[in-house]
């Protein structure tokens, strides 16, 4: 990851991009290794985002979260920060 932009040093607050698309990919395919969910998934939320539809979009997200685990089940874990952070790349 690069720093696209500096919002605030104090707080160390920035905007991040991801250099190239190979980089990009990678990291897709190890968040979705992370959240042991299918690939194919986080794909398909992309996708929703990019051509802006909706339905796709809820209803992929949906199937994402209902396979996570309860971060009651998980005190310290981390799977829903990861699912935020796959979805930025």
């Amino acid at each position: 990851m690069t720093i696209a932009k500096t919002i605030s040093l104090r707080d160390r607050i920035y905007i991040i991009k991801i250099p190239n698309r190979e980089v990009q990919e990678e990291f897709m395919n190890l968040t979705a290794y992370y959240l042991d969910v299918f690939d194919t998934l986080l794909a398909d939320l992309f996708y929703a985002l990019k051509i802006t539809n909706q339905n796709l979009f809820t209803t992929t997200y949906q199937r994402i979260i209902k396979s996570l685990p309860s971060n009651y089940d998980l005190k310290d874990e981390n799977s829903y920060h990861m699912m935020i952070l796959g979805m930025c790349a």
